[in-house]
């Protein structure tokens, strides 16, 4: 079987489940970028009578939605600041939108969520709360007299980002990375009385992290022993190279794993990484999804040949 996989250069992850994918008698289609799509793809049009979707795939197929990659990226014109240019990436991203429709409608099967990472965090706590899951306290806004109130009732806050956690480079082409950062009250004295809307979270003590790969019902988790040092106890993901902390294989309570599968087909995805805190007191507290989440991360540390899996499920046997 055919398997289209929409994802970027340099994805490692990818290049390891297309191996097992050829492993398993699998013909894998990699799209990187737009041109790669229209190699595919040539021909789509709309009348009153027809409509007509053509593709070089002589048998049926299945879809693997990695990363954004084509949908997000029109790499070859995003260097190209212009509105021409970006008009021009709008009128692409709606044709593949289009696209991903009609392959929905006419593959064997699907994995992944074809708007990539892009999900709101908020609907996704609001979905964790009617799935049973417990979530921090949580606070957006714009003005400091509410920001103290706050304050004064979590003791301590952290920050981070509403939308996804980016990279950006600054003027001087510093390299800056947007973590989960701690908000003291020292900190307050100095905020504007308006400032840009934020998310504020209590800062929740905790013991480990733990990041979860969902795939297809199956969650397969990970232990971050991330208070073992200093510069991950606030965000794990800024690792300690020098001390590196331990990650061990760990099995979350079923009911809370039931919950998960809940909130994930509330959010209708069919895979994803999920992160968790288990808390001082052992409570187990959710943080957020990430529909193109790594797994190579969970995957290897615990043995869970994840890449592997993913090839299977395409054969119906994950």
């Amino acid at each position: 079987m055919n398997i289209i996989i929409f994802s970027k250069d340099c994805d490692n992850s990818t290049n390891q489940v297309i191996d097992w994918l050829t492993w398993h008698a699998h013909t894998p289609i990699r799209i990187n970028h737009y041109s790669d799509f229209f190699q595919l793809f040539n021909r789509v049009g709309i009348d009153n009578n027809n409509i007509s979707f053509i593709h070089n795939l002589k048998s049926e197929f299945g879809i693997w939605y990695r990363r954004r990659g084509v949908l997000a990226g029109t790499s070859e014109l995003d260097n190209i600041d212009t509105e021409t240019h970006y008009h021009l990436k709008e009128e692409l991203l709606s044709l593949f939108q289009f696209c991903f429709d009609e392959l929905e409608e006419s593959s064997k099967i699907s994995l992944g969520s074809k708007n990539g990472s892009r999900i709101n965090k908020l609907l996704v706590l609001k979905h964790a709360r009617k799935s049973g899951l417990k979530i921090p306290n949580t606070l957006i806004t714009n003005q400091k007299n509410i920001l103290t109130e706050f304050l004064k009732k979590q003791d301590s806050l952290i920050t981070k980002p509403i939308s996804e956690a980016t990279m950006f480079m600054s003027k001087l082409q510093e390299r800056h990375v947007m973590y989960t950062e701690e908000y003291a009250e020292d900190e307050n004295t100095e905020t504007e009385p308006i400032f840009f809307p934020s998310l504020f979270q209590k800062n929740i003590s905790k013991k480990i992290d733990i990041r979860t790969y969902y795939l297809n019902g199956v969650c397969y988790s990970m232990a971050i022993f991330s208070q073992q040092s200093e510069m991950s106890r606030t965000d794990f993901r800024v690792y300690d190279t020098v001390n590196k902390v331990r990650n061990v294989p760990y099995k979350l309570p079923k009911e809370i794993e039931k919950k998960i599968v809940m909130l994930m087909k509330s959010l209708a995805l069919s895979e994803g990484s999920l992160d968790f805190i288990q808390t001082t007191d052992d409570e187990i507290i959710f943080l957020e999804v990430n529909p193109a989440g790594q797994f190579g991360m969970v995957s290897k540390p615990c043995n869970y040949y994840l890449e592997e899996k993913i090839a299977l499920y395409f054969n119906g046997k994950q």
